[in-house]
């Protein structure tokens, strides 16, 4: 799903509407989604609190990647004229758009490289509302 050009990872990091899988404390599933506000809200959030740059792979918090950090962000405003259409990629407004500069060499050969990175995530602990 993200993109790559040398060395660099471009991608929706939250798209708005967008139905998530989560499972209860019972395993029964269910949906969790985001709206645009929010979604501001929370890339703005990241930036202050200086968070951006605190990358895992599968979301191990306990195991940080080094050399790896945000080079640009922006908030989708018009899909039509959106600079993520320079790379292949169609944004919904209001998505969270991120690149990130991967100088760590085993990051990039054995997880961008290859293919095995096929999303990017934000990590987080969000109060949930229900919606019927």
């Amino acid at each position: 799903f993200p993109v790559t050009i040398t060395n660099m990872l471009i991608g929706p990091a939250m798209i708005p509407g967008k139905l998530i899988l989560r499972k209860d404390e019972f395993g029964d599933p269910y949906y969790v989604y985001f709206t645009k506000d929010t979604i501001k809200k929370i890339a703005y959030k990241a930036m202050k609190d200086k968070i951006i740059d605190r990358v895992n792979i599968e979301h191990n918090s306990n195991e940080l990647v080094d050399d790896v950090y945000l080079a640009e962000s922006w908030i989708v405003e018009n899909p039509s004229t959106d600079k993520s259409l320079d790379y292949g990629l169609n944004p919904v407004e209001g998505t969270w758009m991120v690149m990130y500069k991967i100088d760590n060499e085993k990051v990039w050969d054995e997880y961008v490289k290859p293919g095995r990175v096929r999303g990017l995530s934000v990590e987080g602990f969000f109060v949930e509302q229900l919606v019927k």
